[in-house]
């Protein structure tokens, strides 16, 4: 699809999200921020940028930021050349305008503190400028799978330099513009859902382009390569020493999340994991009453294990007002594990999920609880599996170990003595117990070769191919190029 019509028909896209994005950013001040009765100077006072309480690594990463922002000139130029007196420039202005503020407010606090010294920072703003570095994009759907993954990965930039910072100041500067940063994600993750709608042989093509080449506007920035290497190791996750703390609706402050999707407790802007899973009468507004685990993977749960506490199972309660509750027909409601005919269950069976649980300031059915898509708890996994497979099996499941010790009261350590293939399936299970509910369970069971060749409650076991899922035939019938997968 030509690129001028993509543009011409994601107008009233554009047009809906912009009046969406102007109803929930709520306006703030810089000055409001700055902690001005700390400042000082003295021309030529030769003590910018020591002080001793600021992590080096905090240091770098804000100037990465500082000058990330300062460049904002010419990414509106780039942004504005989708349209100028229409939804797409009035959002352009507005972007600007509000990526504007970050730069005042980042220096502004600063300059106050003394945390940098003015004179290189400012040399080294007029250099990122001057150059003219900015990535740049011919067609408008790689532009938008940019933004998406750009915004992203710079709200969490500026949410991590605020966890290095130790002045509380500092730290509400940078969750105050990593904030805006999230909803300017919102705006480009949805039109760009969007344009996919719209064009999705053009958006699959332009996701390929821009994923095998992402590199975040500050790779100008001198050194760029070295202060990135820093910030990597500065260490900023560790894992939460509440378990459940990684999924309550303030999970955003958890240090153990790499990556999330932010939700906000605004209408149409939640998440709705509650009222995908829970019984009509359990939760205002009336759930579906709809997603239920099987009674096979509740089982493999140990009972002392606080992750098992994600299920709801036996008799029930209303999650809000914690009175006990009935079924339709008004007998007391008792979640069974068993659910015998997946075509006409019984509205009482299968457990729960609720491994996002409820955010006491809901909006009807939009909870503020971020969706984490990786924790540092699963890095853990992954390099237990890494070690395991290069004969590390003792050092593998110490790592294991590390995760079990905080949801096992007393403890229950795997033994390290081991053999590496019971490493292997201890590994796997140890998976499914931390990552149930986080979209990892698929993709494990088709690396173990399980997916196909295991039976579980009512799926056969079934041919190698159906790893792959068919290709829509009305996606063939668009694209001629496209060949369905073997076995369809």
């Amino acid at each position: 699809m030509e690129a001028t019509r993509i543009t011409s028909e994601l107008l009233p896209v554009v047009e809906t999200l912009l009046e969406r994005h102007l109803s929930s950013a709520h306006e703030w001040f810089p000055h409001e921020y700055v902690p001005w009765g700390r400042g000082q100077y003295t021309n030529g006072d030769p003590s910018w940028g020591d002080d001793p309480t600021l992590d080096p690594a905090a240091r770098v990463a804000l100037t990465v930021n500082l000058l990330t922002e300062d460049n904002l000139p010419l990414y509106f130029a780039e942004l504005n050349r989708l349209g100028k007196n229409d939804a797409w420039g009035e959002w352009a202005r507005r972007w600007t305008a509000e990526e504007g503020r970050h730069s005042i407010v980042i220096r502004d606090y600063l300059m106050v503190t003394r945390a940098l010294d003015p004179v290189a920072l400012e040399r080294a703003r007029m250099r990122q400028v001057s150059s003219g570095a900015v990535p740049s994009f011919d067609d408008v759907t790689d532009a938008l799978v940019y933004t998406t993954l750009q915004e992203l990965a710079t709200r969490i930039s500026h949410r991590n330099t605020g966890k290095l910072l130790t002045d509380a100041v500092g730290v509400a500067v940078m969750n105050r513009v990593a904030a805006d940063e999230n909803l300017h994600h919102l705006f480009y993750r949805d039109l760009a859902s969007a344009a996919i709608d719209l064009a999705p042989s053009d958006m699959v093509r332009a996701i390929d382009r821009v994923v095998r080449n992402f590199t975040m506007p500050g790779t100008d920035i001198a050194d760029f390569a070295r202060h990135a290497r820093t910030m990597a190791k500065a260490g900023v996750y560790s894992l939460a020493n509440n378990w459940r703390s990684n999924f309550t609706a303030d999970n955003y402050q958890s240090p153990e999340i790499i990556m999330q999707v932010m939700f906000l407790n605004q209408s149409g802007l939640g998440l709705n994991f509650l009222m995908r899973a829970l019984h009509y009468n359990q939760y205002t507004p009336s759930p579906w009453n709809g997603f239920a685990t099987i009674a096979e993977t509740y089982n493999t749960f140990n009972a002392a294990d606080q992750r098992r506490q994600i299920f709801l199972v036996g008799p029930q309660f209303n999650i809000e007002t914690g009175q006990p509750i009935k079924d339709r027909a008004g007998n007391p409601l008792v979640y069974v594990p068993d659910i015998k005919d997946v075509t006409n269950a019984a509205e009482n069976e299968g457990i729960r999920i609720t491994k996002w649980p409820l955010d006491p300031n809901h909006v009807n059915q939009d909870a503020g609880n971020d969706f984490a898509n990786f924790r540092l708890a699963e890095i853990y996994l992954i390099k237990a599996e890494a070690l395991n497979e290069q004969g590390q099996t003792a050092a593998a499941i110490g790592l294991v170990n590390t995760l079990r010790a905080r949801v096992f009261s007393p403890p229950q350590p795997l033994s390290t003595s081991m053999s590496q293939a019971e490493a292997r399936a201890a590994i796997f299970n140890e998976r499914l117990f931390e990552l149930t509910s986080e979209n990892k369970r698929r993709e494990d069971l088709i690396r173990a070769g399980q997916f196909t060749s295991r039976a579980w409650f009512n799926k056969p076991a079934r041919e190698p191919f159906r790893v792959l899922m068919p290709i829509p035939q009305t996606q063939i019938d668009t694209n001629p190029l496209l060949t369905q997968n073997p076995g369809y």
